[in-house]
């Protein structure tokens, strides 16, 4: 469900037959039961847009009203930026929680005045905008959360990836350490290792140097 093609917005915004707020009031809550999630698209981490309208805060209200799971989302640049400030430390994570904090859902505005004043009523009167303000902080921390979590696991698979590339082939098993000749290059600090072809042809190569466990 997207408002902008299922609502008729030239009908709202120009011919003024009807206000917004009859329209979504009467086809946003049945669509939301019906499709059971809702994902919040923002444009960056700080300070969205996305929480400086009113329709997408009532939204966000129905949403958390009606019990269903939100799931914010950011494009790949916006995630970059998140994640750059993450790594700076302690410092870039107080800079991410300062802008949580900073999440105010009644400096929301409206293209129409009434509409505005009639969504500002709703959710005042049903969930109160502090409650609004909670939930959506809540939805990005958990956001926020994931994000770190794919980043520690892309990271470590790229370490094993890494450490795989110049660990000696099978050198994961001892019984197959124990039954191979190995054949060392000093100079490319490459080991190569041959199955033996029977229990007394056994060549053991010593590397003091060059040659290191991974």
């Amino acid at each position: 469900f997207m408002c902008f093609f299922v609502n008729n917005q030239y009908r709202i915004l120009v011919e003024k037959t009807r206000t917004g707020a009859d329209v979504l009031g009467a086809t946003f809550e049945n669509q939301l039961l019906r499709i059971g999630r809702v994902i919040a698209i923002l444009d960056t981490w700080k300070r969205p847009k996305y929480l400086t309208r009113i329709w997408t805060i009532f939204e966000q209200s129905c949403a958390i009203r009606m019990d269903i799971p939100v799931t914010m989302i950011l494009p790949p640049a916006a995630t970059s930026s998140l994640l750059q400030e993450i790594h700076k430390g302690s410092e870039g994570i107080c800079h991410v929680q300062r802008a949580l904090t900073q999440v105010d859902c009644t400096r929301a505005r409206a293209y129409s005045e009434e509409d505005e004043r009639i969504v500002k009523e709703f959710i005042g009167n049903n969930l109160g905008f502090d409650r609004v303000d909670q939930q959506v902080v809540a939805f990005m921390t958990a956001f926020i959360g994931r994000v770190v979590e794919n980043d520690m696991k892309q990271g470590v698979s790229r370490r094993k990836s890494a450490a795989s590339a110049v660990r000696p082939q099978g050198s994961h098993s001892s019984s197959w350490f124990a039954g191979c000749r190995y054949t060392v290059d000093l100079h490319g600090c490459d080991v190569q290792a041959t199955p033996l072809d029977s229990e007394h042809d056994v060549d053991v190569v010593r590397v003091t140097s060059s040659v290191r466990e991974v």
